[in-house]
C-alpha cells in the first residue's frame, strides 16, 4: 500500500501521509504505550490528515492485515461535521 498525493483547494486539504505529530495532538497521545501504538500506525500503511483553514479536522489510515485486507481507523474531531459529507 502506498500513500495518495496530497489534495487541496482554498479553505482545505488532504495531507497524506498524516504526520505523527498532527496524530498525536488528534489522539492525544500522553504515554509512551500511546506512542508506540501510534508510530506503529503511521509507520504500517498509509494515513491521510484533513484539514480546513489549517485545522486538523479529522484523521483516517489503514493497517495492512495481509496483502489482501487492511484494517481502517479513522478520528474525526467534532467541529468536522461542517466540512465533511
Amino acid at each position: 500500500m502506498r500513500d495518495l498525493p496530497t489534495f487541496s483547494d482554498q479553505k482545505g486539504y488532504v495531507a497524506s501521509p498524516a504526520t505523527v505529530f498532527d496524530m498525536a495532538k488528534h489522539t492525544s497521545a500522553r504515554d509512551r504505550l500511546n506512542w508506540v501504538i501510534l508510530r506503529q500506525q503511521h509507520a504500517g500503511g498509509p494515513s491521510w490528515a484533513l484539514k480546513h483553514n489549517g485545522q486538523l479536522i479529522a484523521l483516517m489510515g489503514a493497517y495492512p492485515l495481509s496483502d489482501h485486507t487492511a484494517e481502517t481507523w479513522f478520528d474525526v474531531q467534532t467541529n468536522a461535521g461542517d466540512h465533511v459529507l
